[in-house]
């Protein structure tokens, strides 16, 4: 089992970030084909999407939850 220390946090920084750009180019795409203005609500959405699809991914990597630390480092990257 891995150690705390041993996750690569660099990796999950940009898949939220290929997420995020992948929902947001979806999202865009059918507002501006079904001409609608979504506003604020589809950020909300992809944040909360992103979010969640990156936590998956970290869970199925390292077969655990992130720690407190893990968790604060990924919210705002300091590094």
């Amino acid at each position: 089992m891995m150690n705390e220390s041993d996750a690569k946090l660099t990796k999950y920084v940009l898949i939220i970030s290929g997420y995020y750009l992948a929902f947001m180019f979806v999202v865009n795409i059918l507002a501006h084909g079904l001409n609608i203005d979504l506003g604020l609500s589809a950020n909300i959405a992809m944040l909360f999407g992103v979010g969640y699809a990156s936590a998956m991914k970290f869970v199925n990597d390292l077969k655990r939850s992130p720690s407190k630390k893990e968790r604060r480092l990924l919210s705002f990257y300091p590094e």
